[in-house]
């Protein structure tokens, strides 16, 4: 399947970028102490993390039939609008 097989790549896409982020984050954290970089430094850190697993975690209830169609709206559609909306509620946490 090809969706597991990207879902891999960007696995280890994500992490890479996480890792980069801490690796910023000890680079800069002298320069930036005045501002307490470290809340930033997790909500970026969160948003990209939780943003990609529960893109997955969608498509794995999809995969088992627990997300379905709704009316008019199939399976793919019904994930996507999930995945907007928990996007949208996080960031108002994240703000």
């Amino acid at each position: 399947n090809g969706y597991v097989f990207i879902s891999i790549v960007l696995n280890f896409s994500v992490g890479y970028a996480l890792y980069v982020l801490v690796k910023f984050f000890y680079a800069t954290k002298a320069e930036l102490k005045e501002w307490n970089p470290m809340g930033k430094f997790l909500c970026v850190k969160g948003v990209v993390f939780f943003t990609w697993w529960q893109g997955v975690g969608i498509f794995i209830l999809q995969h088992y039939k627990i997300i379905d169609d709704v009316g008019d709206m199939q399976a793919g559609d019904v994930g996507t609008l999930l995945q907007d909306y928990l996007v949208t509620f996080e960031m108002l946490i994240f703000a």
